[in-house]
């Protein structure tokens, strides 16, 4: 999705605040915010070496993907924008990850999987997080459950953190024990999405991928 921006609480506070000597005009720093919200449904499966306690212990996992995206005061630890020549429609344009997540099994089984509930074929991607120590061990699939036809990827409990959202992005996943912080040039394609999105003139300069200051 993406907003216009001027000045507001998004480029004068904490979200992407303006740097020190740009414009104080409204839109001298950003003209636009590109909000990705990738739907990922998380699914928690036992292995041969156990199940997860509770849903409490299920939802921590969940929260490490945010804990790699924010800082707990909600400061974005990964700070890019698009930046475009001055005479194309708003030509520096930040970019907002704020992936949206469901927890399957839950609400979803007790029901029994019954009435306009939401399930992983409503999500873009599934992530399958198999509980285990050591080497892989294969999963346990409840009984009836319901698999979907959308992009899969199988991790264990250690591996839920920025590949995650690259794998909801089409990026190729790195091998770091953090998965590593997100690179201006894995995000390369999101700049001619927006030239596309924003109908940029034939023969404009391309729009790239910047660090934010």
């Amino acid at each position: 999705m993406l907003y216009r921006s001027g000045d507001d609480e998004a480029t004068v506070e904490r979200v992407f605040p303006r740097p020190a000597g740009l414009p104080v005009t409204p839109g001298g720093w950003l003209q636009g915010i590109l909000v990705v919200t990738p739907k990922i449904w998380f699914n928690f499966l036992a292995s041969g070496a156990g199940d997860f306690k509770d849903d409490v212990e299920r939802f921590k996992l969940m929260v490490t993907l945010h804990e790699n995206l924010y800082s707990k005061d909600l400061v974005m630890r990964h700070r890019f924008m698009i930046e475009g020549a001055a005479s194309l429609r708003l030509p520096r344009i930040a970019l907002l990850f704020q992936p949206r997540m469901e927890l399957g099994t839950r609400p979803n089984f007790e029901s029994g999987f019954a009435g306009n509930r939401v399930t992983e074929s409503d999500a873009d991607v599934v992530i399958d997080v198999v509980f285990q120590d050591g080497k892989p061990k294969p999963a346990i699939l409840p009984r009836f459950w319901p698999r979907s036809t959308k992009p899969r990827l199988q991790i264990n409990a250690q591996e839920a953190a920025l590949n995650v959202l690259r794998f909801a992005l089409g990026i190729p996943a790195v091998p770091a024990p953090d998965n590593g912080l997100l690179t201006a040039l894995e995000l390369a394609p999101l700049a001619g999405f927006v030239s596309n999105l924003l109908a940029d003139p034939p023969g404009s300069p391309p729009r790239l991928i910047r660090n934010m200051p």
